[in-house]
């Protein structure tokens, strides 16, 4: 039985920071018939971005998006989005109990809109704590 490989990475600070190295890396992985896949905080948008500025014509099989809230699997020269997945993690899910949450956590301001979506609030705090 042949058993397929993925290697699942974030991009900032893994993938992302030596381009020689990364573009070696995937080359290997695509000779060893391993698949990538990316698991970030970034939006789709930016992981397009990121093609752009590396100036790569390869593309991962999969971005995990917006810290797992999205998934996006390539599909030809596209990206379609999991809606299986989507309206698995949508299940429960109260963006109007979580903002009224963070509204009475000292210190939280919620980030700018670009990294916020329908199931995903992201904030930052001014103190460690």
């Amino acid at each position: 039985m042949d058993r397929q490989r993925l290697l699942a990475t974030d991009l900032d600070g893994t993938f992302i920071g030596d381009d020689a190295a990364m573009e070696a890396l995937w080359r290997d992985l695509e000779a060893a018939g391993i698949l990538l896949a990316f698991s970030t905080g970034r939006h789709l948008t930016s992981v397009h971005d990121f093609y752009a500025s590396a100036g790569t014509d390869r593309r991962a099989l999969a971005s995990v998006c917006m810290v797992g809230t999205e998934i996006w699997v390539l599909d030809g020269d596209t990206y379609r989005l999991d809606t299986g997945w989507r309206s698995h993690v949508s299940v429960g899910w109260d963006p109007t109990a979580v903002r009224d949450v963070m509204a009475s956590v000292e210190g939280a301001a919620a980030q700018p809109d670009e990294w916020q979506s329908d199931l995903k609030a992201s904030y930052f705090l001014d103190r460690p704590a």
